[in-house]
């Protein structure tokens, strides 16, 4: 399961794709529970043990989200991190979640900022988002709007559907941009199609505000005061 660290529009922190399964000889997951065997733990350590970052992740998952062993986020963060410097991207956003959230480690929204990158620069859409929030909220670097909106339309345009909710909001409130509601219908619609309910709440109330696009696409210009001849 993915992390997005979202704090924005009283919106809580979304988990987003599908489980990680274990990859070993005793075999997948349980399909009849989340949970990982006792047995498929004990692979999912050997296989870390001997360096394999995907099981290192899987393992961090496992105390994480408590799937078949007791919620340990400190042995969940050690884990995250062994995989993310093992080159894993998902750990890399992971690590930065758990330092922006003090999730088995003490808070630091500089050190979270600089994980975020580093997924972010390999690719990663959620850690792009990520970096977005963080200029958004002053998190680790000083707040820059115009920063954000640039995150935030990486990660949308990568596919991520929260990243298109908030920069459909961006150009509603004119925040770093020029304030554009056909681009912020354009947005809400993408953010329309995600798996998220409240997400396509949000996203088909803001189409409801912005008009479809239909409305004046900025503020009406000011008077000049100048006389045509």
């Amino acid at each position: 399961m993915r992390t997005r660290w979202m704090v924005l529009a009283a919106m809580a922190l979304a988990l987003t794709g599908s489980p990680a399964l274990a990859r070993d000889e005793d075999g997948l997951r349980n399909l009849s529970s989340n949970d990982y065997s006792p047995r498929q733990i004990e692979a999912l350590q050997r296989t870390a043990a001997r360096g394999d970052a995907e099981a290192m992740y899987d393992l961090a998952i496992v105390y994480r989200d408590g799937e078949g062993a007791e919620v340990d986020l400190k042995k969940a963060f050690y884990w995250f991190r062994k995989a993310a410097l093992k080159g894993n991207v998902e750990a890399m956003n992971e690590v930065g979640c758990a330092y922006s959230r003090g999730s088995g480690v003490a808070v630091d929204y500089v050190v979270a900022l600089g994980w975020f990158r580093k997924a972010a620069d390999k690719g990663d859409v959620i850690a792009m988002l990520n970096v977005g929030v963080a200029y958004d909220l002053g998190q680790g670097v000083t707040i820059d709007d115009a920063e954000a909106v640039r995150w935030y339309l990486r990660s949308a345009e990568g596919g991520d559907p929260t990243a298109a909710l908030y920069l459909a909001s961006m150009y509603e409130r004119a925040e770093g941009v020029r304030m554009d509601f056909e681009e912020a219908a354009r947005w809400y619609r993408r953010a329309a199609r995600s798996e998220d309910p409240d997400e396509r709440a949000q996203a088909e109330n803001g189409l409801e505000r912005v008009g479809e696009g239909q409305l004046p696409l900025k503020p009406p210009a000011a008077e000049t005061g100048l006389i045509s001849t």
